[in-house]
């Protein structure tokens, strides 16, 4: 222990609670708030929250996320593949068009933003997390 590490810290709830795994309940809010009303593929889930994945990996260390595209879509966009399989398609959720794949990262993102910004007040000032909140 000690010599190199893959997380933020040896701590699991420290790394759950405290670093980037935290960022995603806002996205996975986001996504299922979509998915409510348009009817997107497994598939096409899969790859825009990839992209999302790479999108925020690119914020941490453009160099790694930019050289680990497929590695991020497959972490990132597996997340999601499963649950999305399992919705029903009878849920009256409209087919998504061609301009739907393309805003939906950007409108995911403006979902997200604002239930980030308590999360981050939180750790930050409420808990007071030593290091802050690290994405």
């Amino acid at each position: 222990m000690g010599e190199a590490y893959v997380t933020a810290s040896t701590d699991y709830l420290d790394v759950v609670l405290f670093h980037g795994v935290v960022v995603l309940v806002p996205l996975f809010i986001a996504w299922s708030l979509i998915l409510s009303r348009y009817d997107f593929s497994p598939f096409a889930v899969f790859l825009l929250f990839g992209i999302m994945g790479i999108v925020c990996e690119t914020a941490i260390n453009p160099a790694g996320a930019i050289t680990g595209v497929a590695m991020w879509i497959f972490i990132y966009g597996l997340m999601v593949y499963l649950p999305t399989y399992c919705i029903p398609s009878e849920r009256g959720a409209r087919k998504p068009r061609w301009h739907h794949h393309v805003l939906a990262i950007p409108v995911a993102f403006l979902i997200a933003l604002p239930l980030l910004i308590p999360i981050v007040y939180l750790l930050v000032n409420v808990l007071q997390h030593p290091t802050g909140a690290h994405f």
